[in-house]
C-alpha cells in the first residue's frame, strides 16, 4: 500500500457518461473488447444499476482524479461484481481492495455475491470468501456456412416474460429489469441481434449478438434446450451479416459440457490464447436468505452473458 493518498474516496458515478468514460475506455485499455462505442454501458448497465457505479478518486494539485471503478449490480437478493478495474497508474496503493470492500458492503443485504474472475486472481477472491462454481473459456471463429434445420425467430417477437424466465431456468436468477433492458438493446440497436428457437408459442432457447470494440461480434448469451438448437441460434447469427470474412467470439460456461463440444467440435472454433481463463465465484452475502448461491440448470447454459 506504498504511495496511498489519504485522499481517496468512493462515490457514485454523476452520470451515464461518466460511467461510460471510465468503465468503458478502462475496459479497452484492459482488452476486455466490450460492446463498441460503450453503448451497452449506456443503454444497459447503467440504467439498471445506476447506484451501483462508484469511482474511487483521489485529490491531486487540488483536482480530483479517477483512480478505480466497481459496478455492483443488485438483482434482488443476488448481487454480483463486475467492471473492477483500477488504474495501472495507481496500483498497489490499496485502492483497489478499498474499492472491492465498498462494492461488497453495497450488496451486503444481498444473500450471494458472484463475480467472474481471471485466473490469476482467484485466489485473492477467495482470500475475501468467494468460491469457484465453474470455469468459463474464450472460443472464436468465423461463419457457419452449414443449412440450418432449425427455424428461428426475431427475438423481439418473444414475449419478455419468456426471455425473462428461460435466463431464470438457466442460471438461477431472476433479474427482469436487466433481462429486459438486455433484450430490447440487442433487437433494437445497430450492429445487434437476437433470435430465438419456438416450438408450440413456447421460447426454448434464445441467443444475442454485439459487435464489439475490435469488431468481433460477441455471441451473449446462448441458453438452449438441446445442443441442436443452439447450434441452429449460433449459427444463424453468424448468417445475419453480410461479411463473410466477420469474426465470433464467445465465453463458453465450461459446466455444460455440451457447450465445448459445440463450439470446438462442432464448430471448429478456437480457444482465444490471450484471453486468460475466467471463473464464475460466489460468496455467502447476508445470512438471512438461501444457503447455496444461484444455480439454475448447466445443461442449457451454453455461453455467459458478457
Amino acid at each position: 500500500m506504498n504511495g496511498t493518498d489519504t485522499s481517496f474516496a468512493i462515490r457514485p458515478c454523476i452520470d451515464s457518461t461518466e460511467a461510460k468514460k471510465y468503465f468503458y475506455e478502462w475496459a479497452v485499455n484492459e482488452l476486455w473488447d466490450p460492446g463498441s462505442d460503450g453503448l451497452d454501458i449506456e443503454r444497459v448497465f447503467y440504467p439498471c444499476f445506476s447506484g451501483g457505479f462508484f469511482v474511487g478518486t483521489v485529490g491531486e494539485q487540488g483536482k480530483e482524479q479517477v483512480v478505480s471503478c466497481v459496478c455492483a449490480m443488485k438483482h434482488g437478493a443476488v448481487g454480483y461484481i463486475t467492471f473492477y478495474i483500477v488504474d495501472p497508474r495507481h496500483r498497489k496503493k490499496g485502492y483497489g481492495l478499498r474499492t472491492f470492500q465498498h462494492a461488497l458492503n453495497y450488496m451486503s443485504s444481498c444473500s450471494w455475491i458472484g463475480l467472474c474472475g481471471v485466473s490469476t486472481q482467484v485466489e485473492a477472491y477467495k482470500r475475501s470468501g468467494f468460491a469457484v462454481q465453474a470455469a468459463v473459456t474464450r472460443y472464436a471463429g468465423g461463419r457457419i456456412i452449414n443449412d440450418i434445420q432449425t427455424p428461428t425467430v426475431d427475438l423481439a417477437s418473444v414475449p419478455i416474460e419468456q426471455v425473462i424466465g428461460l435466463d431464470k431456468r438457466y442460471t438461477g436468477i431472476y433479474r427482469p429489469t436487466f433481462m429486459t433492458h438486455w433484450t430490447r438493446y440487442h433487437t433494437t440497436q445497430k450492429d445487434c441481434y437476437g433470435v430465438a428457437v419456438v416450438e408450440q408459442d413456447q421460447l426454448v432457447g434464445f441467443a444475442c449478438m454485439r459487435r464489439c470494440v475490435s469488431g468481433t461480434y460477441r455471441i451473449a448469451p446462448v441458453y438452449a434446450d438441446t445442443s441442436d438448437h443452439a447450434y441452429a441460434l449460433v449459427a444463424k447469427l453468424t448468417q445475419l451479416l453480410g461479411d463473410e470474412d466477420a469474426q465470433f467470439a464467445t465465453d463458453v460456461y465450461m459446466a455444460n459440457t455440451a457447450a465445448e463440444d459445440m463450439f470446438s467440435s462442432k464448430l471448429g472454433w478456437k480457444l482465444v490464447p490471450s484471453m486468460m481463463a475466467m471463473y464464475t465465484m460466489w460468496r455467502k452475502g447476508s445470512e438471512e436468505e438461501s444457503t447455496e448461491p444461484p444455480e439454475g440448470d448447466p445443461n442449457g447454459w451454453y455461453t455467459e452473458i458478457g
